[in-house]
Parts: structure tokens; C-alpha cells; sequence
């Protein structure tokens, strides 16, 4: 497996938009505020979970092709539930980021609105959306998936 790419110099990184200046009120910058800092270690402990699960899955699906094997259904199932899930969750992650990132994140030349943007489209893919966890679900209790051309 290669590991996953970088995320392009243009977007700033929680720890680079954190140590920016304090705040037009006075509050302090946010990576001196407790909520910032644990806000942002729950989403990268939240992210590096969901893609944790998705490369599991990926590598044992794989592994049963280079053995000669093939993909079973509950492989395919947890294929599935995992891309989806991971969809879902980086989404999400991007979401709670911009919120603890506070009005900064709202300006046109930061790069978080754009990332949220670009969070929100996968999940709304046919093959990543809240139906594959029926159907995956489904595959799991024994039953036959619940959406078409599920395997």
C-alpha cells in the first residue's frame, strides 16, 4: 500500500492556522485555547480511525486476490462500509475543523470553505451514500444487499 498523498501546500494545516496571530477581540490565537487543541486532535484521532479501517479492509481484499482467492461478500461488504463510512466521516471532520477555526474560516482567500466544499461531494456519490450501510448491514446479517450491483 502507498501511503496517502499530502494535502497541497495551499491548504493550511490546523497546527499553521492555530499559530496565527490572536484574535481582532483580544482572545488568544487558537492554538492557545484548550478547546481548539482538543477540537483538533479529536478529528485527526476521528479521520486517521475511519482511514485506518478503510486501508484494513483494502489490504485483506487484496491480499485474497494475490493468494488467488477472491473477494467474499463480507470483504465486499466491509469494502463498501468502510469508503462510505470514510466519506461520511471526513466530511464531517472537515465541518467540526471550520468550526473550531472560528470567523477566519469564513474569509474568501482561506482554505477551509473550499475544502468543505470539496468534503461534501463524495458522500453523495450512489456508491458512498447512506444506503450502503443498509446494504452492507444487510450483507452482514447473512441477507442479500439491499442496493443494486452491490457486489
Amino acid at each position: 500500500m502507498n501511503p496517502p498523498s499530502r494535502p497541497p501546500r495551499s491548504a493550511r494545516r490546523p497546527r499553521e492556522v492555530g499559530s496565527g496571530r490572536a484574535s481582532i477581540t483580544g482572545a488568544p490565537k487558537l492554538a492557545d485555547r484548550a478547546y481548539y487543541r482538543a477540537g483538533i486532535a479529536e478529528a485527526e484521532a476521528t479521520l486517521r480511525s475511519a482511514r485506518a479501517y478503510f486501508y484494513e479492509v483494502t489490504d485483506e481484499a487484496w491480499q485474497a486476490l494475490v493468494d488467488g482467492g477472491e473477494v467474499r461478500d463480507v470483504q465486499s461488504a466491509h469494502l463498501r462500509l468502510s469508503a462510505a463510512h470514510l466519506a461520511r466521516t471526513a466530511s464531517q471532520v472537515v465541518h467540526q475543523v471550520v468550526s473550531l477555526s472560528g470567523t477566519a474560516a469564513i474569509r474568501q482567500d482561506h482554505p477551509l470553505p473550499a475544502l468543505l466544499n470539496d468534503a461534501l461531494v463524495p458522500q453523495e456519490h450512489a456508491i458512498l451514500s447512506p444506503a450502503i450501510y443498509d446494504a452492507a448491514g444487510a450483507v452482514l446479517m447473512g441477507q442479500a444487499p439491499t442496493v443494486p450491483a452491490f457486489r
